[in-house]
């Protein structure tokens, strides 16, 4: 009698410590996810802003070609390569 008490007990204390277990696998991957979405929203936030900007500057291209200023000062003045420069005009219907 005295084995089976003793056994239950054991077990109690097993099922205790596997919960317990469990319940920090649970809070590891939550960190973990968490993490994650705040990685992802960063991501896409920079992301964002770089398309933004390079957007922005591609209608300062288009306002210069219309203009008429020469494709290098416009490279010079907004970073574009000639080729996306010539791209977009040709996108646009500039040249």
């Amino acid at each position: 009698m005295a084995k089976v008490k003793e056994n239950k007990e054991m077990e109690k204390s097993y099922m205790t410590y596997a919960m317990e277990i469990e319940r920090r696998e649970r809070i590891a991957r939550n960190i973990g996810i968490e993490e994650g979405i705040k990685e992802g929203i960063q991501k896409g936030i920079q992301k964002g802003i770089q398309e933004g900007m390079k957007k922005g500057l591609a209608q300062t291209a288009l306002a210069m070609l219309e203009e008429n200023i020469p494709l290098d000062v416009i490279s010079k003045c907004t970073s574009l390569t000639i080729q996306e420069i010539e791209l977009l005009a040709k996108e646009h219907h500039v040249l």
